[in-house]
């Protein structure tokens, strides 16, 4: 159990960007988080090196930022939003809680 269990209070539905092929991209199934949303816009970098405006941040215990790979999708009270970068706060050795957020547009 994370340490930031009591706050993870949103659910939203995660589809990871598997890759592109001729018939468009091809995503995984569904996949439930919980976590924690934070709406308000935000300048951020994304793994292109573009400046992008992020609307939507999602913050939850690091379940592998491979799951939110730059291209995918997250689903949240309805609203589809792409990825467009993960941060992660790995303590190391300092046994602080771990979590990643995701920047979402």
């Amino acid at each position: 159990m994370s340490e930031f269990s009591e706050f993870w209070v949103h659910e939203v539905s995660v589809i990871t960007l598997m890759g592109a092929g001729a018939w468009g991209n091809a995503y995984s199934d569904p996949v439930q988080v919980m976590g924690l949303v934070a709406e308000g816009n935000t300048l951020v970098r994304a793994a292109d090196g573009a400046e992008v405006v992020s609307s939507t941040r999602f913050t939850t215990d690091t379940v592998g930022p491979d799951l939110f790979s730059s291209g995918s999708q997250v689903t949240y009270r309805g609203k589809t939003m792409d990825v467009i970068s993960v941060t992660v706060a790995d303590s190391g050795p300092l046994d602080l809680p771990d979590h990643i957020t995701v920047n979402l547009a």
